[in-house]
This record gives structure tokens, sequence and C-alpha cells, in this order.
């Protein structure tokens, strides 16, 4: 789904679904909860899932939608904080490079930690385990359609989300560019469509060799 592909495997106790670098994957849990699993993402589901036991694990980015179980939270663990809910939609991203987990709300209310997120709010929780709640936006949902955005993102730093959403190895050729910032809509797409962007919107020259995208100064 979305360009990409998922791998299903079942072991004895868990079922894992896995997502690389530019793939996106839509699934449906046998309770009727809706996943849209980012790029380079993986959600495990414990064996006994259907008997109840509703807890599963997520590393990388998804957007679950919970059908309403009375009595039967639904809780997702990532970056070593739950996140419980009775029925609602909300993203949950925690990547093994990310310094926080965040988990923004669409529709209902969710508890993170001791904190209730309610919709179109966002907590992000730090290392420490501190919950700071603040205002959601639309684009915080946007990779489940095909777009990521990014808002005045050091250059370094958003390196690593466009890798990931598109697959490349993006390389500084020009250590100056560190400096630069990263704003913008990246819709889904090729590396030729990511190499013209990046020439466009930062008037940097690319270089391409395969998957490797080195960006000079022109």
């Amino acid at each position: 789904a979305g360009g990409g592909a998922v791998w299903r495997h079942v072991p004895k106790s868990v079922a894992t679904y896995v997502t690389g670098n530019a793939q996106r994957a839509n699934i449906t849990l046998n309770d009727s909860t809706m996943v849209a699993l980012g790029v380079a993402s993986r959600l495990e589901v414990p064996g006994d899932f259907s008997e109840g036991n509703h807890t599963v694990r997520l590393t990388g980015e998804a957007l679950f939608t919970v059908a309403h179980h009375r009595g039967r939270p639904f809780t997702v663990i990532a970056g070593g904080n739950a996140t419980r809910v009775l029925g609602t939609s909300f993203m949950v991203r925690h990547y093994s490079t990310d310094t926080a987990t965040v988990v923004a709300v669409q529709d209902g209310r969710v508890a993170v930690r001791s904190t209730i997120v309610a919709a179109m709010q966002f907590a992000r929780v730090d290392r420490s385990g501190a919950v700071r709640v603040q205002p959601a936006s639309q684009t915080m949902f946007g990779f489940t359609t095909g777009v990521l955005t990014l808002n005045g993102m050091p250059f370094p730093q958003a390196i690593t989300e466009l890798n990931r959403w598109y697959d490349a190895d993006i390389r500084l050729g020009d250590s100056a560019l560190a400096t630069r910032r990263v704003a913008g809509e990246y819709a889904a797409g090729s590396l030729a469509d990511l190499a013209a962007y990046l020439e466009m919107t930062f008037d940097v020259r690319v270089v391409r060799s395969g998957r490797v995208l080195t960006l000079f100064q022109r």
C-alpha cells in the first residue's frame, strides 16, 4: 500500500509487520483496528491478540484507528512509553534516531503515561519521561496519504527523514549546507523527483550515483 510493501512473519507468539525505506502499508487487525504503518517501521502484534491482549509494540511511525471494545483498552508501546485508548484515531512515532516519543491524536482521547491528550493535540515524551502537550496540525498525519512535511528542520536531521521517505542516501558535499534549514511538503516519489526538488528549492547541485545523492552549493 502507498507505493510500498509489507512482510508478515508469524512465530509462535508474535506477528510482525515491517516496512522498509520508501514503503508504507495499511493493515487491519482482527478486532477491526486499522493501522497505517509509516516508512521504515515495525509493528509487533501479540499472538493472543484475538483473546484480548491488545498491547502492540511499534518502532517507527503509525496511525491507529482503534475500534471501540468495552473493557479492552488498546495499548501501543513505543520508545518505552505506553499510549492507552478505548477507541480513537491517533499517531505514534518513535524511530531509533528520535530523542522523544510523539503521540498525536486525530479523534478522541488517549492517555500517555498519566497525561490525557485530546483531539488535535500531541504529546512529546522525552527520555526522562516528561510529557509536554501542544496543539497538533493535520500535517502530522500526512504520512498516511504519502506526504512528508518538514517544518524548518536542520539539514542533517532532515536528511534522516528524507532518506527513510525516499530510500535515499543523501550526503552533503559541502559542509556549509549543514547550517541550512529544510521546510516544505515532500510527496512520495522517485529519487529523480527528490533530486529535482532539492535542486529547485535549495539552489544546490545534486550528483546522483544509484541511491546516493551528493549535494553541493552552486
